[in-house]
């Protein structure tokens, strides 16, 4: 076998020198997959029989690389690896789980994974499931009848797999799936949240979340959005509550393939693209390294887009009232989502500031719609209270304001509405990242020391309403000076209640 991935077949080659080949080290799973289908994999398991903690210490001094125990029980540790210039490679050491080769892949989860390559003979195959023939076939299946309930987060595991690679489940394994949907709830919410995370990073996240929920699996992941199915909207949307939500996450990805870093002019399809591609297409740079950094080290910002893009309407249920002329209405109904959000987050043990920032996601995603109604372009004023609510969160609202409105109306949405919400989104997006220190986050022409001599005013909330009045005033462009500063706030503090003023 031959790894084609440069930065890897140089780390092989390094791991050759350091590791004795009597330690009998095979790379095992996914690196030895990808390399058949050849496609990156920037995670290198290797199984040994005995001594993995060594191994991998010896491996991580000799590469000056971090290291640290993953499992102390079963002797498995990860070294994180960056070559000069690369990406972080990890390399993961583990004994065998079982007392040979052959046992290890047998437990495995998938054919395609239960595979071997001996460190110091690249080219010899280890297979003993006829993993290699599924991968021709483009099959997933089981390594045993066993695989699934034994651990049934390999239920998402399949789907993420399965719809990465283009693969298709094998009968046997669908229904070892159906049958241990059960058992979801059963496993550490943190591993079912990582494999989650996983699945919304997929090529098509709104295929794998069609796919489990005909599993019914989202009715054991996601309990509350089981009342979004066959929910009625108001006559603006042509489909129900869940149906809605599902094509927003389609909608969403084609978006973000349309703003990728590097044009793709076979992704830019129609109409709807071509103008997000044109008004937008200057963003391509800085909106891909703002959803690549990390509220936490193991997720990417992009991956709680799509999972906020999936609890955007889940208020809708238990909001919704109907007039005397049957309407629906769901007054609130992002208040109500957002509270949800916050709920199912924490079950799933996110950070508190990734549950703050798909909290703001959710809260706010109508405020950009608003804004692209107006038949005017979103003014400083506007633009400025956006972001004071939305913060750096702004951006990614922008961005599922596009894809809800084309899950809106999926087959009619009018030309001029769709021009008015890219250039709504245009005006937030050149704020943020062109006229920031103008129109969000103005440098104070006046301190709070001088507001208090200037109005002779005690320290207190009045002083902090005045400064806010000031930093909107200039963030609006009508104060510009010191002087129309002074003069500005002069007119303003004739309408506070001088209870504010109390130390």
């Amino acid at each position: 076998m031959i790894f084609q991935d440069h930065a890897l077949s140089q780390l092989l080659a390094k791991l050759q020198t350091v590791i004795p080949a009597e330690a009998q080290a095979h790379l095992v799973g996914g690196v030895v997959r990808d390399a058949l289908l050849g496609r990156p994999n920037p995670d290198v398991d290797l199984a040994l029989p005995v001594r993995a903690g060594e191994i991998a210490r010896q491996v991580a001094h000799a590469l000056q690389a971090h290291i640290f125990c993953l499992d102390d029980t079963h002797d498995t540790w990860r070294v994180i690896y960056t070559p000069e210039g690369e990406t972080p490679l990890h390399l993961d050491f583990a004994v065998y789980r079982g007392g040979t080769l052959e046992d290890d892949l047998r437990a495995r989860d998938f054919t395609i994974n239960a595979l071997a390559v001996p460190l110091h003979e690249p080219s010899r195959l280890i297979d003993p499931l006829q993993g290699l023939s599924d991968i021709q076939e483009k099959r997933l299946r089981t390594c045993s009848p066993t695989s699934i309930p034994a651990d049934v987060v390999r239920i998402l595991r399949a789907m993420r797999l399965a719809f990465t690679l283009e693969f298709h489940i094998e009968k046997e394994t669908l229904r070892q799936m159906r049958a241990s949907i059960h058992l979801l709830n059963s496993v550490s919410p943190e591993r079912v949240r990582d494999e989650l995370i996983k699945t919304l990073l997929a090529p098509s996240p709104h295929s794998a979340l069609r796919a489990l929920d005909r599993l019914g699996a989202v009715d054991e992941l996601f309990p509350e959005l089981t009342a979004l199915k066959g929910l009625s909207q108001t006559p603006a949307h042509e489909l129900d509550a869940w149906e809605h939500t599902l094509v927003t996450i389609s909608q969403l990805n084609e978006v973000l393939h349309a703003l990728a870093p590097i044009y793709d002019e076979n992704r830019v399809s129609n109409w709807h693209m071509g103008i997000i591609s044109l008004r937008l297409g200057r963003y391509r740079a800085p909106l891909d390294q703002h959803l690549e950094r990390r509220l936490d080290p193991h997720r990417p910002a992009r991956a709680l887009l799509f999972l906020a893009a999936l609890y955007h309407d889940s208020g809708k249920a238990s909001s919704m009232t109907i007039d005397p002329e049957g309407k629906h209405h769901f007054i609130g109904h992002e208040k109500i989502s957002a509270d949800l959000m916050h709920q199912r987050a924490s079950i799933y043990n996110m950070s508190r500031q990734e549950i703050e920032h798909l909290k703001r996601i959710v809260r706010h995603h109508m405020r950009a719609l608003y804004l692209g109604e107006q038949e005017r372009t979103p003014d400083r004023r506007s633009v400025y209270r956006f972001y004071k609510a939305c913060q750096s969160s702004g951006v990614e609202v922008g961005l599922l304001s596009l894809a809800d409105l084309l899950a809106r109306q999926v087959s009619s949405l009018p030309q001029k509405r769709w021009n008015q919400q890219v250039e709504a989104v245009r005006t937030l997006w050149e704020a943020w990242w062109e006229k920031r220190n103008e129109v969000i986050t103005p440098r104070l022409l006046l301190r709070g020391e001088e507001v208090m001599q200037t109005f002779e005013l005690a320290p207190g909330p009045m002083v902090g309403q005045l400064l806010e009045y000031l930093r909107e005033a200039q963030a609006s462009g009508i104060v510009e000076t010191r002087v129309q500063a002074v003069a500005y706030l002069t007119n303003r503090l004739k309408n506070l209640p001088k209870s504010l003023n109390q130390g």
